[in-house]
């Protein structure tokens, strides 16, 4: 998988990725983000999906790569 990259993010936000890419489990995140005011509360929320966004982004770059990589097997294969 790709490396994730958000690119225009304060330094504040990414501490606050950093922090949460830190914890093991989601449960010490939530507790951890239950600690943060309101505001921060909803910048980690905004954070986590671009974060899962990301991902997703990567996963189906992955995806492309894999089935383009797959039809020119295909069109090698069919002539033999």
């Amino acid at each position: 998988m790709n490396e994730i990259s958000i690119h225009g993010l304060t330094a504040r936000q990414k501490e606050m990725l950093d922090i949460m890419w830190s914890m093991e489990e989601l449960e010490d995140v939530e507790e951890w983000v239950s600690t943060l005011s309101e505001k921060e509360q909803k910048i980690s929320e905004v954070l986590m999906q671009m974060v899962v966004l990301e991902s997703y982004e990567g996963m189906l770059e992955e995806i492309e790569y894999l089935t383009e990589a797959n039809d020119l097997i295909n069109r090698i294969k069919a002539k033999k």
